[in-house]
């Protein structure tokens, strides 16, 4: 049996678990009676968040847990905490070799642990503990033979924030949700199974029958004779009127042939129908605007360019014909009457 237990509090307990003086150390621990020791590294660091740590909350908090230990630790003898329980501070120069213990001076956990090194080389018969939540630390005192004890397993955990801290960590989480629920667009050519993002896409398309330019001399020509069939100058119709009926089927043709020309240009191309999606699968949104930029190739036709041409395509209206008396006296030749005396 060891004839004594002493145990190293981490900066961690001390801060964040409840005081010393509430907790049944033999209990624990399983000791009749223990020695709790506080190191000088852990009393450098309680120093340092007085005034340094983030947060008026824990600094608050740095200070109370400083100011209960140097009153017990400042006696000459070792103050009582509890019942069979007492505290002292390990004040003594570290006297190991960091590098051959594989040890950095300049960490933290290391200085405790270093500490502890020391203070075994006078009680190789006591048993020595140490108090940490963290598991780093722990891990690197078992592999120098030390007992450890997580407070964590039966102890709860002290908030110490304060409530403005609180209500910053309650935004943090807010805006992080929020972010979290950002809408998740999907937007492309539609398939059967849904948008196309790799692979071919089949297309209906539609080829128009072409207009050639034979076909287009052809048709222009029999428009004008049937324009024309049957127009002259009689006794009924007059010349002005025959004359500027012949100019308004120039212009019309004119226009008629420019319309087949246009129609070839569409009937020359492929129609491809697509059908384009936009899909949410995150949040819902509201005024979402969608672009969609064709390249401007000799394949693909703008659609402004389209509907241009569509225009451009459509038939005109023909002239009318002249009426009797059109472009002519009223007054009729009584000799082409004949005999209607």
């Amino acid at each position: 049996m060891p004839d004594q237990t002493y145990a190293f509090l981490d900066t961690n307990f001390l801060m964040h678990f409840p005081p010393i003086e509430s907790i049944d150390w033999c209990k624990h621990l399983g000791a009749r009676s223990l020695t709790l020791v506080v190191d000088q590294q852990v009393l450098r660091e309680l120093d340092e968040m007085k005034d340094g740590a983030r947060g008026q909350a824990r600094r608050d908090k740095a200070r109370s847990v400083v100011a209960k230990l140097h009153r017990k630790l400042e006696a000459d003898d070792p103050q009582q905490v509890r019942e069979n329980v007492h505290i002292i501070a390990n004040l003594n120069a570290v006297a190991i070799d960091f590098a051959q213990e594989r040890l950095d001076p300049r960490v933290q956990d290391d200085l405790i642990i270093a500490g502890m090194m020391t203070f075994r080389m006078d009680h190789q018969d006591d048993r020595i503990t140490l108090v940490a939540s963290d598991s780093g630390i722990r891990l690197k005192a078992r592999a120098r033979k030390f007992e450890t004890w997580s407070p964590a397993d039966v102890l709860e955990r002290l908030d110490i924030a304060s409530e403005e801290e609180k209500e910053l960590l309650t935004l943090r989480r807010q805006i992080a949700e929020q972010q979290s629920k950002k809408p998740k667009f999907d937007f492309g050519i539609l398939g059967k199974d849904g948008i196309v993002k790799h692979g071919r896409v089949a297309f209906r398309s539609e080829l128009g029958v072409p207009w050639t330019e034979e076909r287009i001399t052809a048709s222009v020509a029999n428009e004008k004779a049937s324009r024309l069939s049957g127009v002259t100058v009689s006794p009924f119709v007059g010349k002005s009127a025959v004359e500027r009926y012949v100019e308004e089927v120039d212009q019309y043709i004119q226009k008629y042939e420019n319309s087949l020309r246009f129609e070839s240009l569409l009937g020359s191309c492929y129609k491809i129908t697509l059908a384009f999606g936009l899909v949410n699968s995150g949040a819902v949104a509201r005024h979402v605007e969608a672009i969609v930029e064709i390249p401007d190739v000799e394949l693909i036709s703008h659609f402004d360019d389209r509907r241009d041409i569509l225009r451009r395509a459509s038939r005109p209206v023909p002239p009318a014909r002249p009426q009797p008396f059109a472009g002519s006296s009223h007054y009729i030749d009584p000799h082409l009457l004949g005999g209607l005396n």
